[in-house]
C-alpha cells in the first residue's frame, strides 16, 4: 500500500490531514462555509489561509504530492504546470523534491498542493476498496466534465480547475 494512502484513510475529515493543521490559519472552517459563486473570491479567501509551513513539512508534502501525480499517470511537464512551479523548470528537477528538497515557500504552489491533497482524498472516498480504480478516474474522461478528464481540466484551467474538481467532488459547489 502507498504512503500517502494511510494518511487519507485514518483521518475522516478534509481539515484534519496532517498537513491541513500546518496550511490553514482557521481550522473550524470548512469548504462548504465558503461561498462559491466566485472562484476568484473563493481564490483570495484560501490564499489567506496558506501561510508558511516548515521545512520538514514541506518535503513531505513534495513526496506525498509528486507520488499521488506518478500514480495519476501524470507526465514530469505536466507535474511543473500542476503545481505551479516556475516555467523554466526542468521536469527532471523533479527528482530533487523526491529526494528531500522541500516544495515552495509559496502560497500558490502550496494551494495546488493542498487541492491536489483534496483531490486524492475525495478519489480514495469515492473508491475505498480499491486506489487503482480511484487513479484511473482522474485519468479517464467523464460526461460531467465535456467528455474532458479530470486532468485536462487541472492542465487546462490550472488553479481554478483544481477548486472547481474540489467542489465537484465534495459536491460543494456547481461546475460552471
Amino acid at each position: 500500500m502507498l504512503g500517502y494512502t494511510s494518511i487519507f484513510i485514518t483521518v475522516p475529515s478534509l481539515h484534519d490531514r496532517p498537513f491541513d493543521y500546518a496550511l490553514s490559519t482557521d481550522s473550524s472552517r470548512r469548504e462548504s462555509d465558503i461561498g462559491h459563486s466566485d472562484p476568484k473570491k473563493y481564490r483570495q479567501e484560501h490564499m489567506s489561509e496558506v501561510h508558511e509551513i516548515d521545512e520538514r513539512h514541506r518535503v513531505e508534502l513534495a513526496r506525498t504530492v509528486l507520488q499521488i501525480l506518478n500514480d495519476w499517470g501524470v507526465r514530469p511537464e505536466q507535474q511543473v504546470t500542476l503545481l505551479g512551479l516556475p516555467t523554466d523548470t526542468r521536469p527532471r528537477s523533479l527528482n530533487r523534491f523526491r529526494s528531500g528538497t522541500p516544495l515552495p515557500n509559496d502560497h500558490a504552489c502550496l494551494l495546488r498542493a493542498r487541492h491536489i491533497l483534496s483531490i486524492q482524498n475525495a478519489v480514495e472516498s469515492m473508491y475505498p476498496h480499491n486506489t487503482t480504480v480511484g487513479n484511473y478516474w482522474v485519468s479517464t474522461p467523464n460526461a460531467f466534465f465535456s467528455n474532458k478528464t479530470p486532468i485536462e481540466i487541472m492542465l487546462s484551467h490550472e488553479l481554478e480547475g483544481m477548486e472547481r474538481l474540489v467542489h465537484h467532488l465534495n459536491g460543494t459547489g456547481a461546475w460552471g
